[in-house]
């Protein structure tokens, strides 16, 4: 039976690759299996050829035709982790486990192409919101850039393909009869604070339920936001705002700052009533009876849309 001859290990080549114009050095690693690197002239080339087979010497795997998209992805995961805001992060990990992993996690990175893209989203589609395909399409882009950036590819398929068309969606305001009729549904609810806030200043939801009692200067009648409350990996954390402009000092109305009184005096309630058990330890405005943070989902989900 005819076998495959195997070079010795870490014996290599330079030659040119066509399709992108740069300088491809391929090379066999200890176990005979031919993998490449790339420069982009043939002095690069010839010195990441020496750092691989210097790597093959010493018994480090170099990433090479063999590694999968989806244990690619993984690695990405990690790096990118201590430099994006954990709730992107976690968005990103659950596009990589539901939608990629399950659907192209096995096709090796090196063969990754616009075709398998395509096919993606158009099975994508039929099961998620334009606006989620866009983010999906979004988080392969920006891993691939990566895995170019680190000469595991020589181009980016995501970048030769359009990405999903997300359709234009009309902002829709509430007219003053109607903030006033929301403002009356409100009276009394033990969270009347958290809409006269919305209203009276537009904050996002994160900076509402992330507002701290220190944060309030009654003086001047004014509310700084200096975090923002979000999930995490490790549960409800208070983050950075979302942008240097995001930190800013609002003047409140009159009718929030009212609000806010009563929301204090209910929460100090809710302190005696349960004692011990009560532990406000961020000092937040908005939480349960307990003091612990409220998740958004299940504020809206509970309070708000009832409300609406």
């Amino acid at each position: 039976m005819a076998t495959r001859k195997r070079r010795r290990n870490g014996e290599g080549s330079i030659t040119l690759h066509r399709a992108s114009g740069r300088y491809m050095a391929r090379y066999y690693d200890r176990d005979g299996v031919r993998r490449s690197v790339y420069g982009k002239d043939p002095e690069e080339a010839q010195r990441r050829l020496v750092a691989a087979q210097q790597a093959t010497y010493s018994g480090v795997l170099v990433p090479g035709d063999r590694l999968t998209f989806g244990a690619f992805l993984q690695e990405w995961l990690s790096s990118t982790k201590p430099s994006v805001r954990p709730r992107t992060w976690t968005r990103y990990e659950t596009i990589v486990r539901r939608q990629l992993v399950p659907e192209i996690g096995k096709v090796r990175l090196s063969r990754l192409s616009q075709r398998h893209l395509s096919a993606l989203y158009a099975k994508l589609r039929d099961t998620l919101s334009p606006r989620s395909v866009a983010h999906v399409h979004a988080v392969i882009r920006n891993a691939l850039n990566d895995a170019m950036r680190k000469d595991l590819i020589v181009r980016n398929p995501a970048a030769l393909i359009s990405a999903p068309r997300v359709p234009a969606r009309e902002t829709e305001w509430l007219e003053r009869e109607e903030v006033s009729a929301l403002l009356g549904a409100a009276a009394g609810h033990p969270y009347e604070a958290f809409w006269s806030l919305a209203i009276g200043v537009g904050a996002r939801i994160g900076e509402l339920l992330g507002a701290s009692w220190k944060d309030i200067d009654w003086e001047a009648g004014t509310w700084r936001i200096n975090a923002t409350l979000g999930r995490t990996p490790d549960g409800l954390k208070l983050t950075e705002p979302k942008t240097t402009r995001s930190r800013r000092k609002l003047r409140l109305p009159p009718t929030a700052l009212e609000a806010l009184k009563r929301r204090r005096a209910a929460q100090n309630l809710d302190a005696l009533e349960f004692g011990p058990a009560f532990d406000n330890k961020l000092d937040l405005i908005f939480t349960d009876q307990l003091g612990s943070p409220i998740d958004s989902t299940r504020f809206l989900r509970q309070h708000h849309y009832p409300l609406l």
